[in-house]
């Protein structure tokens, strides 16, 4: 009972990890959801079909429409805000003309760089290491196929998390990075640069 008890919580912890750090790659949830199914006709002239509430985290929602998906990630710190919209639109189909301000992404997302020993780790669980093409914190990843890519200058070492090598940065152009956000926003003026931004607010989740 108490390996089972123990797989749960690892499992859970790992789906949480996972849907805030790459679903935006893959968009895809490894736990139950509850859904809103029915068509909703919107402001923009887009069709909502679906929304997703994912059962272990109180800090996302996922909204499924007719050419794109939006991702919605709460505040951790004010309950009543959003901390990033992003829409996340196939390279095949036209950006639409969005009703609110948000993040673009193209869909599946090739060029990712991770700030996060964490998101490392998941994304060798899912397959999709060969996405990333900068990291920070080394000595804390021990995942080998990246190191040996830091070694080879295959992959960019970044710095630290907090002091990111802005010129390495610039040179690899990710499509997104990924970051724990902070209440002092560190990342504001890598924003302005034009680095999009994915938020993982996972380690502020209480379940």
């Amino acid at each position: 009972m108490g390996k089972i008890f123990k797989h749960m919580k690892i499992k859970k912890h790992l789906s949480r990890a996972f849907i805030y750090g790459f679903c935006l790659l893959l968009l895809s949830c490894v736990q139950k959801t509850k859904v809103d199914n029915g068509e909703h006709e919107l402001s923009d002239n887009s069709t909502i079909f679906e929304t997703s509430y994912p059962e272990y985290t109180s800090l996302f929602s996922i909204e499924y429409f007719n050419n794109y998906k939006k991702l919605e990630v709460n505040n951790p710190w004010d309950s009543s805000g959003i901390i990033a919209r992003y829409y996340l639109v196939t390279e095949d189909n036209p950006v639409p003309d969005f009703s609110e301000q948000g993040i673009v992404i193209n869909i599946p997302v090739k060029n990712i760089a991770c700030l996060s020993a964490t998101q490392i780790a998941i994304a060798s669980k899912l397959g999709v290491l060969q996405t990333i093409s900068g990291v920070s914190e080394t000595s804390y990843i021990r995942n080998k196929e990246i190191r040996d890519k830091i070694t080879r200058a295959g992959v960019a070492d970044l710095g630290k998390e907090n002091m990111v090598n802005i010129e390495k940065l610039l040179s690899i152009q990710p499509d997104i990075l990924m970051i724990s956000p902070y209440r002092d926003d560190k990342f504001s003026k890598i924003s302005e640069m034009g680095i999009k931004l994915g938020f993982d607010v996972s380690y502020m989740e209480s379940t």
